[in-house]
């Protein structure tokens, strides 16, 4: 079923983005995997090679999973907007909310298919969705806030973080975003320290 969804979004023409991209960036990595990691959108890296997380901040996303003893091919990993938006569309809300709009019935799939047990969301953007999806909107605050605790709901645990993105443009965050990342390694605790 998956391949059919990216199938789908590599020839998805659903809003203006497909005139400006080179490729669809679909999600990658372990489609059995029960951690599911959602951005915001690609880079115009990932836009060259149709996959996610290729740029500076996926060098710096590799690194946080080698912390925490994983690899890309333990995980999956996806964004909400599934092409490369130009400057001129990530300054207009309402064209990039267009673009949200369009593209979360892809990413809505992918969470149905991929069936995660943790989904991890980079950044404010990919949080708030999320939450709103989940019902969680009352617990939506920024992400400095809220980065680094767990969530649960319609049995999934949700975990905000600081997208690699921002360790790049403030890399004395590094530390502390390893500190947050080490989260996921207490999986087995999740129960006694999520909030619903």
């Amino acid at each position: 079923m998956l391949e059919a969804i990216e199938n789908k979004i590599r020839n998805c023409r659903r809003c203006e983005l497909h005139n400006t991209r080179d490729f669809s960036v679909i999600g990658s990595g372990n489609k059995d995997s029960k951690i599911m990691f959602i951005g915001e959108s690609p880079s115009e890296e990932d836009d060259k090679y149709g996959m996610p997380f290729l740029d500076e901040s996926g060098t710096m996303f590799d690194e946080l999973l080698r912390h925490i003893g994983l690899e890309r091919t333990n995980v999956y990993m996806t964004n909400i907007v599934k092409c490369y938006q130009p400057k001129y569309i990530k300054k207009a809300e309402e064209k990039k909310a267009k673009a949200v709009n369009i593209c979360s019935y892809w990413l809505d799939a992918e969470i149905y298919t991929i069936n995660p047990d943790i989904i991890v969301t980079f950044g404010n953007f990919a949080t708030s969705y999320i939450f709103e999806k989940f019902g969680l909107r009352d617990k939506i605050k920024g992400i400095g806030i809220i980065k680094g605790r767990v969530f649960k709901s319609r049995g999934i645990y949700i975990i905000p973080l600081y997208h690699p993105a921002f360790i790049t443009h403030v890399p004395s965050k590094l530390n502390e975003c390893k500190r947050d990342f080490e989260v996921l390694l207490a999986s087995g605790n999740f129960e006694k320290i999520c909030e619903e």
